[in-house]
């Protein structure tokens, strides 16, 4: 198994930005009667293609925003956009299409790390393919796709990489491979997309430059550029782990006695103390069935999805004492999680 496959690539995501003929770009769509007729097109559209369930942000309940969120099937844009924004998402959470945020449609596909950029696109094809052929996208013969924002225009298709990288954190490389990333058409950013921070030491790897570029093109160069990353990664982590062995192995054992005990824990500190763990797990400190459990684990263990599962949340009153259980119930959950996970 190689380094990717071992934990560095956690997720890839392909993603399309379309818009349709005769509206207005959804950043000035002022007509809810339009935005309604975009979404129910669309929908159309995309329902005679398979199962999706659609979701409307005017709708649906805060709390379920927030876990569509949490599990990066829409943006903090369509999360607050309770005027136009929708989604449709299949049964299996990989593909889903965001109506109405920066553009009309934003097809998306997302595979987790032990498969590849191709891998994910391959998969959107169909789709992209039927609602071409069923609804009528704005497109130049010059320019290609028109989308709102130009750095979309073109072939409309950002590919990405979220990438666990503690060592390169660390040893403050982010910022190199930043500038080079650049260099290449491509860029580095946080967690949850533009302006988020590397929160548990995960970046996104993607394009920047879609004009004059062929879908094939970008998606191999972004699988090139996340296994340089990876195998930068990779000797970095040893390396660090070599000259730091006593102070990576209290981080590790300190996060694996912590969230195997702690009877109250808060997101933020659970969400560093299992990317230490993480690392421990890679680098064979701590043995673990199975390394991508982890990264569902910080996904399964965020606030909002953790409520889904918490009944008579509204009874207890005060936010603090709401707080208290939730932190209460993240600690039990996290506990009983890892004894499936750790060996």
């Amino acid at each position: 198994m190689n380094n990717i496959n071992r934990g560095t690539v956690v997720t890839y995501r392909v993603r399309l930005a379309r818009n349709l003929s005769g509206y207005n770009f959804a950043s000035t769509l002022n007509d809810k009667q339009k935005a309604k007729e975009i979404i129910n097109r669309c929908y159309s559209a995309i329902s005679k293609f398979g199962v999706f369930d659609l979701y409307e942000m005017d709708k649906v309940s805060s709390l379920t925003a927030e876990q569509l969120k949490e599990k990066y099937v829409i943006s903090e844009a369509l999360r607050k956009n309770t005027f136009s924004g929708a989604v449709a998402v299949d049964k299996q959470e990989s593909l889903s299409v965001m109506i109405n945020e920066e553009d009309h449609i934003r097809e998306q596909c997302i595979v987790k790390g032990e498969y590849d950029l191709l891998t994910a696109y391959k998969k959107l094809v169909p789709l992209d393919r039927w609602l071409n052929n069923n609804l009528r996208f704005c497109k130049s013969e010059k320019l290609g796709y028109i989308t709102a924002c130009p750095t979309n225009l073109g072939s409309g298709l950002r590919a990405s990489a979220m990438m666990f990288l503690p060592a390169l954190c660390k040893k403050n490389m982010i910022e190199t491979l930043y500038l080079k990333a650049k260099e290449r058409g491509l860029t580095i950013r946080g967690v949850f997309g533009e302006g988020s921070s590397g929160q548990s030491y995960l970046y996104q790897v993607s394009n920047e430059v879609t004009l004059n570029r062929q879908d094939l093109y970008l998606v191999n160069e972004v699988q090139k550029y996340t296994q340089e990353v990876a195998d930068i990664e990779d000797i970095n982590l040893f390396t660090y782990y070599n000259e730091n062995r006593a102070k990576v192995q209290d981080e590790v054992y300190r996060a694996y006695g912590i969230l195997t005990s702690a009877r109250l824990l808060s997101y933020n500190e659970f969400s560093t103390l299992i990317a230490n763990l993480k690392m421990g797990a890679m680098l064979k400190i701590i043995p673990v069935k199975e390394i991508l459990a982890l990264d569902d684990l910080l996904v399964t263990a965020r606030p909002a999805l953790l409520k889904n599962s918490m009944i008579n949340l509204n009874d207890l009153g005060d936010e603090r004492a709401v707080n208290e259980a939730i932190d209460w119930f993240r600690a039990e959950y996290v506990r009983n999680c890892l004894k499936k996970i750790i060996t």
